[in-house]
């Protein structure tokens, strides 16, 4: 309980979330790469996709996700040419490999900017930098609309606390179990 209280109340709690978030701003890249998880990061990918910083959009989960992805994107106006569909990522430790098994993608060559959650941003980077990848710029949707200025109050760390302890868990985790 002390320890949440510090995180909540002090700005140590921004300290911790700030070492989860290894985001940047978007990049010219060969494929953007929207992992599972929360809807919002399709909306992103397929207005990064508009925005011109990738010819081709690849939406990755678990089979039935995977084709709910699709479709948002497609609500959003990337054509169906242009999206790339993977159907055998359930967790982020699957990703890379599973990406990387689709035609025309070449994970040590190509550049990819990859869209998650900020929070998550720091494990899904570990797990495709383990996994082989050489180029990737990992976005977390705060440059665009613009988190970047918004107040961190107690709130805000009373908020992603959870999201916190969830992170730095499966960081611990997968550390534990060789997968990054």
């Amino acid at each position: 309980m002390l320890l949440h209280l510090i995180v909540v109340f002090t700005p140590v709690g921004n300290l911790l979330f700030d070492g989860l978030d290894v985001s940047e701003a978007p990049a010219k890249a060969d494929l953007i790469l929207c992992l599972g998880g929360q809807s919002i990061r399709v909306i992103h990918a397929a207005e990064l996709y508009h925005l011109g910083y990738a010819p081709k959009v690849v939406v990755s989960n678990l089979e039935c996700k995977a084709d709910e992805m699709r479709d948002l994107a497609l609500l959003c106006g990337v054509p169906d040419d242009r999206i790339v569909v993977d159907r055998c990522s359930q967790t982020t430790r699957d990703h890379p490999a599973a990406i990387a098994a689709l035609e025309g993608v070449d994970f040590q060559q190509q550049r990819f900017l990859i869209v998650t959650s900020n929070h998550h941003s720091r494990r899904a980077a570990a797990c495709f930098r383990h996994g082989g990848y050489r180029n990737i710029i990992m976005y977390g949707r705060k440059y665009l609309t613009g988190e970047l200025k918004k107040p961190r109050n107690w709130k805000y760390r009373f908020l992603m606390f959870p999201r916190a302890v969830y992170e730095y868990s499966g960081l611990l985790t997968y550390w534990l179990s060789g997968r990054i």
